[in-house]
């Protein structure tokens, strides 16, 4: 981690290389918006290979390309436009454990801001962070994907800002109002030029570098109501430590997914073999991946899953290389594998018509 500019506020959260997956809030918390709008979610599901029971999580993974996708697929399932805002107004207290409440423990606002450039790789290891100043008396928070030049689509653009205003106003109790706020998605026909925070419409601008919001610089110095010096030691003290767990260069869940994906024809990774590549003991990577909120066997999941939707697409490919190529030593455990993913047997998911056919389909 190191500055990217003079200012001490300004933080630069590293990952060089575009993550193969993205292991989003979004995600499970847009499926349950749309069930709460009576949408289909059980559809959005086996549409994106996503677990059953993926919206207890509160992270689930999907490639750059997919989660674009998917973000659009929710927009029109729960017929809410703004999917990405009103995500993120839903979001619970506690939602991101030791991360959030080092931040609503901060003695001010700046401090607050300033942990959450230094520890957002905890929760975010591909965003950038900038804290700086904008025009004369007012300051600037602005977040960058990095890696990702194409961006992850309006509703996640939409969500992250909401995340990210929800920071001041829950520390100052909903008294925090920004000057302006902007996205880094173009702007389409029907997008609003204004965004409501409270009872006040705020100028939002759109086709930015970044998404992010501009304050009065006086806020800075404001106390947030939970403020609590003994306690926000004791967190970023924790907080600390499991930053120092990290690595130093990619973010683990990039290597580590990497990883698997090249030894997955070797038959099923093991903990201990894969913690052995990356220079570290079975105990120390478990330690890690809890610290981020998931476990090896979870990761190794995740990477199967999305690896047999790309497999099952070449039909020249027997159901047993298939099988072979991720790991499994036969196809009667792949079979039952992929039927606790999708509820469908991987015969059955070749037997259904793609997305592209059907939207072809009913183009004609």
């Amino acid at each position: 981690m190191r500055c990217i500019s003079q200012n001490p506020m300004s933080v630069l959260l590293q990952s060089p290389t575009s993550p193969a997956l993205i292991s989003s809030r979004c995600v499970p918390a847009f499926l349950r918006h749309v069930r709460e709008r009576g949408g289909d979610v059980e559809q959005l599901r086996e549409r994106f290979g996503l677990p059953v029971d993926v919206e207890r999580f509160p992270t689930a993974s999907l490639s750059p390309a997919a989660l674009v996708e998917f973000g659009s697929a929710c927009a029109a399932a729960s017929n809410d436009p703004s999917i990405g805002f009103s995500a993120a107004r839903r979001a619970p207290r506690g939602a991101f454990g030791l991360f959030e409440f080092a931040l609503r423990t901060a003695p001010s606002l700046r401090e607050a801001f300033a942990r959450l450039g230094r520890y957002g790789r905890l929760v975010a290891p591909w965003a950038r962070l900038v804290v700086d100043a904008d025009r004369p008396g007012f300051t600037r928070v602005s977040e960058q994907l990095l890696g990702l030049p194409h961006g992850l689509g309006r509703e996640y653009d939409e969500f992250s800002l909401g995340l990210l205003l929800a920071v001041p106003r829950v520390l100052l109790d909903a008294a925090f109002v920004p000057s302006r706020a902007w996205l880094s998605v173009a702007k389409w026909p029907e997008a609003p030029s204004v965004l409501r925070v409270g009872a006040v419409e705020v100028p939002l601008e759109y086709g930015a570098a970044s998404r992010g919001f501009s304050f009065e610089t006086a806020l800075l110095d404001a106390v947030p109501r939970e403020a609590d010096p003994a306690l926000g030691a004791v967190l970023t003290a924790q907080a600390e430590r499991e930053l120092d767990a990290l690595p130093r260069s990619d973010g683990l869940l990039d290597v580590l997914r990497s990883l698997l994906l090249a030894t997955l024809e070797h038959g099923e990774p093991d903990l201990e073999e894969t913690a052995r590549s990356l220079h570290m003991s079975g105990r120390t990577l478990q330690r890690r991946l809890d610290a981020l909120g998931t476990r090896f066997a979870r990761e190794l999941e995740q990477v199967r899953r999305g690896l047999s939707r790309q497999l099952l697409a070449d039909e020249t490919l027997p159901l047993a290389e298939v099988a072979f190529r991720l790991g499994y030593s036969d196809v009667g455990t792949f079979v039952r594998a992929y039927r606790g993913w999708t509820g469908r047997t991987p015969g059955a998911e070749r037997r259904r018509p793609s997305t592209a056919a059907v939207v072809a389909a009913s183009a004609r």
